[in-house]
């Protein structure tokens, strides 16, 4: 996203990275509206821009040059047609899918084509995001579902899309059951984005969810289940931040699409039994 994550925050109630980090110890992040708005608007973007540079998360893992030709997408497609074909059940009542629309550039790097959301829609204003939204009831599947709403919002046409797999669906924060939708879209398409719906569309690399540079991660206390947190990633690029829902569906997808691990742990010790680990669907 863009924009000062500090405005609108007293600055006497964050003096520097030590203390935003204590304050928000104390509050619990999760207890109160102030420390949840913190967290969301504050936290990402400021450890990005002042934690000291000895202390950043950067990847120590190097990628060879069979590596990159196995992360083609001639590769990548192949191996996410021959993922099992399964029936995925919703997670809730409430359906939605998004499309997770791949291309490869004129350098051979595999990209992501993501929105920004306009800041006068009703929910996520600004936010970084796939394309996608709630299914209709006329909608034939999640694919049908994922197709439409990227053409409302990039103009991107849906016979253009070639569908490679879906993926088990994740539940959303407002309790949607959201279905990823993986596709190959033309090389040469070109966004003619919705003014209505979307401020700004981008590019970033697929592998970059793997990469522990500019990721950050923070884990939040689950309010119905003791004992019991979730972990919240976040990457920064080119002065666009993926989190939340997004980068999760991002981060599975990467691990199915390019056959290897994150460099980072994708779950919080204490919710292992529900990973989304690459060998699952």
């Amino acid at each position: 996203m863009r924009g000062d994550y500090l405005q609108g925050v007293p600055a006497a109630r964050v003096p520097g990275l030590r203390g935003l980090a204590k304050h928000l110890v104390q509050r619990q992040c999760t207890e109160s509206d102030y420390g949840r708005e913190c967290m969301i608007r504050c936290w990402p973007r400021f450890l990005s821009r002042h934690l000291p540079a000895s202390t950043r998360m950067v990847s120590t893992r190097s990628v060879t040059g069979k590596q990159r030709r196995n992360e083609s997408l001639l590769h990548i497609a192949q191996r996410l047609r021959e993922l099992p074909q399964v029936e995925h059940e919703p997670v809730s009542s409430k359906k939605a899918a998004v499309l997770v629309p791949l291309y490869e550039d004129e350098d051979g790097v595999v990209k992501v084509w993501l929105t920004q959301r306009a800041l006068h829609l009703n929910s996520h204003q600004g936010e970084v995001a796939l394309p996608g939204g709630k299914r209709d009831p006329t909608d034939a599947d999640d694919a049908f579902t994922a197709k439409r709403e990227a053409f409302e919002e990039l103009g991107l046409q849906p016979d253009s899309v070639e569908v490679l797999c879906t993926v088990a669906p994740f539940l959303s924060k407002h309790l949607y059951s959201v279905t990823p939708v993986v596709a190959q879209v033309p090389n040469d398409f070109t966004p003619s984005p919705s003014v209505d719906e979307v401020s700004a569309v981008f590019s970033m690399p697929l592998s970059y969810f793997l990469d522990t540079h500019r990721h950050i991660h923070w884990d939040v206390k689950s309010k119905t289940t003791p004992r019991k947190c979730y972990r919240v990633h976040s990457f920064d690029y080119q002065g666009f931040i993926v989190w939340g829902l997004t980068a999760q569906i991002l981060i599975h997808v990467a691990q199915l699409a390019l056959g290897r691990p994150a460099a980072f742990e994708v779950d919080h010790p204490s919710n292992t039994t529900s990973s989304r680990n690459a060998s699952r669907m």
